[in-house]
């Protein structure tokens, strides 16, 4: 027979092993939830550089770090040109002052790889500027926002 102390000693220790007891089916390894995105990948559908028409670029950055971005144009035999983008700002430029080798010659789309994950991008398409490059004519175009892909 169990005296006082063993009985509440053996009461105790059973109720809490009921309380921790994991069933089977529960006890297999939980994958942890997935990872927040390291990068981000941006699509520009419609860029050009044509004789009357550019386009404007704008790429955010709503990291605390500094980070840059890898541009590739499809349909160009231009090598990717790489961007970097100040931490809580944004990088801007025109496509013919940029990549002055599709000057009058580039219509297509544009991939922006970047390596932090808070990037967003709007394109502008205007017509195209006599001086000073870097600008375009507000008048006449439009404006879109970059697809995100990643």
């Amino acid at each position: 027979m169990l005296s006082g102390r063993n009985l509440s000693t053996f009461t105790i220790a059973s109720a809490l092993a009921a309380l921790v007891s994991i069933p089977a089916s529960a006890q297999e390894a939980v994958a942890p939830p997935p990872a927040a995105p390291t990068v981000s990948k941006l699509l520009f559908p419609v860029v050009t550089n044509q004789k009357h028409h550019a386009t404007g670029v704008a790429i955010s950055n709503e990291t605390y770090q500094s980070g840059a971005c890898e541009i590739t144009y499809q349909k160009a035999k231009l090598a990717p040109k790489q961007i970097v983008v100040p931490p809580m700002g944004f990088y801007r430029y025109t496509v013919r002052s940029r990549f002055p080798l599709l000057f009058r010659s580039f219509s297509g789309s544009a991939v922006a790889n970047c390596d932090y994950p808070e990037a967003h991008g709007y394109a502008y398409i205007g017509k195209a500027p006599t001086s000073p490059p870097d600008r375009l004519a507000t008048l006449n175009g439009f404006g879109y926002v970059a697809i995100r892909l990643q």
